[in-house]
């Protein structure tokens, strides 16, 4: 290898890894990868030609847009055009001023919507179409649309119907408004209403009724509980009137009880004495009876039979021996002074009542005569 020549294989070296290395550049540079929520539109190829059966018209579909959606393709440069289009829900607030309902009065809704674009080739495409140089006119687009339809539900429905279920009003307004919102390519994935006012009275006169049936029904239920409160107040004094008075009564009764055996036990001692005093008199009667019949019966053998004599007492049946009597002394008037003129007189005071008279003393009889002995 010559002198000359090595400058030239350097050079041609040094271009050729230049070379590489801009490919490489421009490789990377037009190779582009989506995102998750985010669709790829590469323009530049031809559509196909569709030819309209009706009119005969020949057009070109949208086959010649190429949708990426997470993945990468190479963009030829000059040749293809790459588009981003964002696939993120879109939070739309709604709100309506004097929408007639079906009774014509006029309400004012609030509602909230997700709106974002739809997940097909087809609906990325249509939504590319209408929305890719100014996507934030989605937003308004939704906000018209849905409006719309809220206002034409609301004319058909009463008030009571759209407060009563406010779940079916939304599915209705989301049904209705599906159709343009499909053929713009995009989707509505909520619609909720948030709140619903008049400029008048008539949603606080419609639960005017309603508030004060509930009053009411309060009012009679707080009632009947202060009611039953109060009656298990009274029955539960009452019950423990009844148990004081059961208590009262078996304490006296057992009071009662104590007292009888208080004084039973108090007079035990002297009834018990009563009796022996009884029994003891009751004996000395019985000693004085047997007294009294025994000197009976000394005086009919030792005065009384002999002095009777032997034809008589033998004709005669011995008497049994009666039963002194006690003499009962009779009350007898005393007149003032007569003891003291019978002691002046020297007579005999007269016995008293209390003192019981003497018994008579039997006469004296002589002995009878011995018969004498015969000689």
């Amino acid at each position: 290898m010559s002198a000359n020549e090595f400058p030239v294989i350097l050079v041609a070296i040094v271009g050729l890894i230049i070379l590489l290395v801009v490919v490489g550049v421009l490789i990377a540079s037009r190779y582009k990868v989506a995102g998750p929520n985010e669709a790829f539109i590469v323009t530049g190829r031809k559509g196909k030609e569709i030819r309209d059966v009706e009119t005969g018209e020949v057009s070109t579909d949208l086959s010649g847009q190429k949708v990426v959606m997470g993945g990468g393709i190479f963009v030829v440069p000059f040749v293809q055009r790459l588009h981003v289009l964002d696939l993120s829900s879109r939070r739309i607030m709604i709100q309506i001023r004097g929408a007639v309902s079906g009774q014509g009065v006029k309400l004012n809704l609030d509602g909230v919507a997700l709106v974002k674009v739809g997940g097909n080739e087809d609906s990325i495409r249509a939504a590319a179409q209408r929305f890719l140089t100014q996507q934030r006119e989605i937003e308004t687009f939704t906000q018209e649309t849905l409006a719309g339809s809220l206002r034409s539900i609301v004319g058909s429905l009463t008030v009571e119907q759209i407060i009563r279920d406010r779940a079916a009003f939304a599915q209705r307004v989301a049904d209705e408004s599906e159709t343009s919102l499909t053929g713009q390519g995009l989707v509505l994935d909520t619609f909720q209403i948030q709140d619903i006012t008049d400029d008048g009275s008539y949603l606080s006169d419609l639960g005017r009724p309603e508030a004060a049936r509930v009053g009411q029904t309060a009012a009679i239920a707080e009632a009947n509980a202060r009611q039953a409160a109060e009656q298990a107040r009274l029955a539960a004094e009452q019950e423990i009137a009844i148990a004081n008075r059961e208590l009262a009564l078996k304490q006296a009764e057992i009071k009662a009880q104590t007292d009888a055996a208080t004084a039973q036990a108090a007079a035990a001692g002297p009834l018990a004495q009563a009796d022996r005093d009884q029994a003891i008199l009751a004996e000395q009667e019985k000693v004085a009876v047997r007294k009294a019949a025994l000197t009976e019966r000394q005086l009919d053998t030792e005065v009384r039979r002999p002095a009777t004599p032997p034809g008589i007492a033998s004709s005669r049946r011995p008497t049994p021996a009666r039963r002194p009597r006690s003499p009962r002394p009779r009350p007898t008037p005393r007149r003032p002074g007569s003891q003291v003129k019978a002691r002046r007189l020297g007579a005999p005071p007269r016995p008293t009542p209390c003192e019981p008279k003497a018994p008579p003393r039997p006469p004296r009889s002589s002995p009878p005569a011995r018969p004498r002995p015969r000689r």
